[in-house]
């Protein structure tokens, strides 16, 4: 019902496109700005076919005999398409299990997807890890949030500092500012 196959330069539209749709891709995975890294990183990224249709992408790179679900970006994990299920991805992850040992890796790195980035929920692969893969959780980052429609709020000792800087003639440059227009200008090319 599925199958996998390894990325290559000739199916960077298809590759794109699927990201463009999927639930929870993000520009990060643009073959363009993947490929940015590929004098650093050998590429392995994988793509899953459910009945020759794309179903799911895999960005990836390989180091001896460690696969990376991409090492030269901040996150990785399983691109999906808005129809995933639980349960497929779960046969999704038994195929890549299978395929990984065939390749004579002996290590997996997986870099799940933050939670805030995703358009539609998208756990299916945390779940699969735990229950196909038997996967070892060897890390944990932290991912801070800060909702733009709620602006932050500072402790009396911030508002002091900050007033005390600019009577020192000191500029002050508003990090939640910068993060706004990052974050719109993402949200707008999207």
């Amino acid at each position: 019902m599925f199958e996998v196959v390894r990325y290559t330069a000739d199916k960077v539209e298809e590759w794109d496109t699927f990201v463009r749709q999927s639930k929870n891709g993000t520009f990060l995975f643009f073959r363009q700005y993947m490929d940015y890294h590929s004098d650093r990183f050998h590429d392995h990224s994988l793509m899953i076919y459910r009945k020759s249709r794309l179903y799911a992408l895999l960005p990836a790179n390989e180091q001896d005999n460690t696969f990376s679900s991409h090492q030269g970006l901040t996150y990785g994990g399983l691109v999906m398409d808005q129809r995933c299920r639980a349960a497929e991805i779960r046969d999704v992850f038994s195929l890549l299990n299978s395929y990984l040992v065939s390749q004579g890796f002996q290590r997996v790195v997986y870099k799940h997807i933050p939670w805030i980035y995703p358009i539609l929920p998208s756990e299916e692969d945390l779940f699969a890890l735990t229950n196909v893969s038997h996967a070892q959780l060897c890390t944990r980052d932290i991912a801070s949030v800060v909702f733009l429609r709620r602006p932050l709020s500072l402790s009396t000792l911030r508002k002091r500092g900050i007033k005390k800087a600019r009577k020192s003639g000191w500029i002050i440059w508003s990090a939640v500012y910068r993060i706004r227009t990052v974050c719109q200008k993402v949200i707008l090319q999207r």
